[in-house]
């Protein structure tokens, strides 16, 4: 394949918009991860539910990006 033929693919306004969310989920993840791994303390209520959904969120986009949608 000719490397002038290559072109990067348009992103589409959704595709921003769950990169976008990756990002923010990806922080919150290991924001409490580490401090669930520095402190002996407990989450809050709040906090291990921001947790889980961040874990589902990674993983649900991860899904996306491996079957390509």
């Amino acid at each position: 394949m000719n490397s002038a033929n290559m072109t990067l693919m348009p992103t589409t306004g959704w595709q921003i918009t769950l990169i976008v969310v990756e990002l923010i989920a990806f922080f919150c993840f290991s924001y409490l991860l580490v401090k669930k791994i520095r402190s002996k303390n407990p989450y809050t209520h709040f906090e291990g539910k921001l947790y889980w959904a961040s874990v589902l969120i990674l993983l649900f986009n991860f899904i996306l990006y491996f079957y390509g949608i």
